[in-house]
């Protein structure tokens, strides 16, 4: 037997709870049992928030900074690479022995009064000439490539690589790098490094046409210098602001061609200042 009262308060019940879960049907919320009226009305605890968007949220900028330390260890992680290869490169390379290769090192050098001191190997793992070390230069010839040279294209490859280590462009390509890795997302920076790795071969190419005055002797062997390059060549060290790739070679030998004593000389000099221009704007930018 239910008593009224009792029956008045289940309808209360029941109802409040209708309220609560409007889409139960009425009859169903009136003759359910107690555990029934619980699940109708209980609600879903509310959805947490990811960690992750919860910080982009409270911190815009923390996206921004993600990329920027990930893009700079990269580059900064492409220059290690490329210094940990030349020094691989030198380890497995020989010394150079030929006192013919020797007396024309040296007869450059006093030609363009350098101090100091460096050393001349020859590695079979580069395809052309170069010139690395910051406090100890080293130049890397490839395996018997001087004794396909002739005596003034001996000279010419000496004072190239000598006049590099006489302005100290080891060390200014690899800073100009290392601050191409902190700025990477600013396209002119990478305008600006190129410009400056080209400047820096323009100059120790007048700097051999100063000595030698042979331009087309000099144009004959960086193409044929070119024309052996193989594709890859020298992927890692663009990373380190070294230029080695056919189109650099062949727009220095335009440049070479174009070289004479009066008004060539004063046109590359206007180049020379108007690249200058653009790599400081581009800097400043």
């Amino acid at each position: 037997v239910i008593l009224p009262s009792e029956k008045l308060r289940g309808s209360e019940l029941n109802f409040s709870t209708h309220k609560r879960n409007s889409t139960a049907p009425l009859s169903m919320l009136i003759h359910s049992g107690p555990s029934q009226i619980e699940t109708y009305g209980t609600f879903p605890p509310p959805a947490e928030k990811n960690e992750g968007g919860l910080l982009l949220e409270i911190y815009p900028w923390a996206l921004a900074l993600i990329v920027f330390i990930s893009g700079t260890a990269f580059f900064i992680f492409m220059i290690a690479v490329c210094i940990l290869r030349m020094k691989k490169r030198i380890m497995n390379s020989t010394s150079v022995t030929d006192s013919r290769v020797l007396d024309v090192f040296r007869n450059a050098r006093n030609s363009i009064c350098l101090e100091g001191s460096f050393t001349v190997v020859e590695s079979s793992d580069i395809d052309v000439p170069m010139t690395t070390g910051i406090f100890q230069p080293v130049i890397l010839l490839p395996s018997g490539f001087t004794g396909k040279l002739t005596m003034s294209e001996l000279q010419a490859i000496a004072l190239h690589e000598l006049s590099h280590i006489k302005r100290k462009e080891p060390l200014t390509l690899t800073l100009v790098a290392v601050i191409r890795a902190i700025l990477f997302f600013h396209p002119l920076v990478w305008i600006a490094s190129q410009r400056i790795a080209a400047i820096s071969e323009r100059a120790c190419d007048d700097t051999v046409l100063k000595n030698t005055h042979e331009p087309l002797s000099y144009a004959k062997m960086l193409t044929r210098i070119a024309e052996n390059l193989s594709a890859g060549a020298f992927g890692t060290e663009l990373a380190a602001g070294i230029l080695v790739s056919k189109s650099s070679f062949l727009r220095r030998v335009e440049a070479i061609l174009s070289f004479t004593a009066g008004c060539g000389r004063y046109a590359r000099c206007c180049g020379y200042v108007a690249d200058g221009c653009c790599s400081t704007a581009a800097c400043r930018g």
